[in-house]
Parts: C-alpha cells; structure tokens; sequence
C-alpha cells in the first residue's frame, strides 16, 4: 500500500487505478472456520471485512496521494458457473465490492461476466475452458488465477474518438479498458486476453 502511495505521490499523471481485491479474504475464512464459511454470519463478516478494507485503501489514495483520477474494480468470476452456490457466492463478495467502490466514484469492470460466457460451453467451467493457469503436477488442477501476469497497456484514443483513460492487464486474466464517451461518461469493461490457457508443469 505504501509504495501506491508513494507512486501516486509522485506520478501525478496517473489517470488510472485498478484493484482486484477480496477473494483471499473468503479463501482465508474458508480455510480458518470449522464449517468453511458456509454460515450466513461467517460469510457475512468475511464480506463486511472486505469493505472495509477497501474503504481504507479507496480513502488513502484519494485523501492521502491526492489521486483524483479514476478508480476501477474488478470484479471476480465463478469458479464454476453451474454450481448455484459458487455463482452466489460470487456475485455476493462482487456486490459488497461494487458498492464501496461506487461511493468512491469508482467504476466497475465486470470480470464474472468476461468469464461467464466462454466457460458456458465446457459445463460453466473456466478451467475447462482453459481460462485458468493448469498444473499438470503434482496433480492435475488449476490454479484460482487466470494465466496472465500483470502487464501495462499504454493509453491510445481510439477510432471511434472515445478516449481511453488507461488500460491495463491486470494478473486476475482480464483486459481492463477505462474511457470516456463523447458524452462525458465514463465507463469500465473487462474483457479476456487471448493468452488464456497456460499450462505449466507443477505448482510453484
């Protein structure tokens, strides 16, 4: 957080800030309870952690690196889209997500639905889509991360003149685009990069 800060601080011309944040802290909570988080008041606690934490990281960058540009969260995909549980689970940590990042004037990119439509062919299964990195050893699985790393995108204007306040390919497996309309509106997307389906040996 603080080399954020300190980066803000000092690149002023920023114009774009992405975060993916809120998944480690179900897995935590998961991993920690007897019963997995599957109460009501565990899963609860789990999601009001998570705004919380966000309101303090939204609040540091716009009050403590004066960083006024724009704000994009990404929103998480289900790990199988024809599981109702998963797909609830999902789109409730997503909601608790999106609703701090609104009041913050942030946008949101919609990741689940980036993954939702191509994992619909192969059961609902982004892994069996080959959207997630596949580890042949020491059995086969995959990991909960898409299968690209971190990479910026330098900012252009497209042909349609909308102009694109930043893009950056964040290590979630999505494409973020920020821009604004001819309107004045601004507005997020996410989208899949065609470099999906690394296979690597073994876990690292």
């Amino acid at each position: 957080m603080q080399y954020a800060l300190k980066y803000l601080a000092v690149h002023r011309h920023t114009r774009l800030v992405t975060i993916n944040i809120g998944a480690n802290d179900v897995f935590l909570c998961q991993e920690t309870t007897a019963d997995h988080c599957a109460s009501a008041a565990e899963v609860h606690a789990a999601l009001q952690e998570i705004q919380a934490n966000l309101t303090t990281i939204y609040t540091k960058i716009r009050d403590v690196a004066r960083h006024h540009g724009l704000l994009v969260v990404l929103t998480y995909y289900s790990l199988n889209y024809s599981d109702p549980a998963q797909v609830a689970g999902a789109e409730a940590l997503n909601s608790a997500i999106a609703s701090v990042t609104e009041k913050f004037g942030g946008k949101v990119a919609d990741g689940f639905a980036a993954f939702e439509g191509p994992s619909a062919a192969f059961g609902g299964s982004p892994c069996a889509a080959g959207l997630l990195t596949f580890f042949a050893r020491p059995s086969p699985t995959c990991s909960s991360h898409g299968a690209t790393l971190a990479r910026p995108i330098a900012p252009t204007e497209d042909e349609a003149c909308r102009c694109e306040l930043g893009r950056e390919r964040n290590s979630f497996g999505a494409q973020i685009t920020a821009g604004r309309g001819a309107d004045g509106q601004v507005s997020a997307e996410a989208t899949l990069v065609p470099s999906f389906g690394r296979k690597v040996d073994h876990e690292p």
